[in-house]
């Protein structure tokens, strides 16, 4: 809440609205992307190979990169569990 109160506090009654904390931890992870930028993966992400940060953090053709669903009928269409974003990136 800390976080949301300093760089947010326009969004705060928003995001206490948001019921369960998981869903809060989602929006949150949201708002530090665009805060900051960076890579964010959930912890049980398995990497099969290094993460080229040129690629991901410091291309200007991929302002930012939402992991697709491997099976969109389950899932929909995106998933939130690996997402790279430059800072303020009007996407969030």
């Amino acid at each position: 809440k800390l976080f949301i109160e300093t760089f947010y506090p326009d969004f705060m009654d928003f995001f206490l609205s948001w019921g369960e904390a998981i869903q809060r931890a989602d929006l949150f992870r949201y708002f530090v992307l665009h805060k900051f930028g960076g890579l964010y993966a959930d912890m049980d992400i398995e990497l099969l190979e290094r993460i080229d940060t040129k690629k991901w953090l410091g291309n200007e053709s991929c302002q930012v990169f939402i992991q697709e669903s491997p099976n969109k009928v389950v899932d929909g269409n995106l998933q939130n569990t690996f997402m790279s974003s430059t800072p303020s990136n009007r996407l969030w």
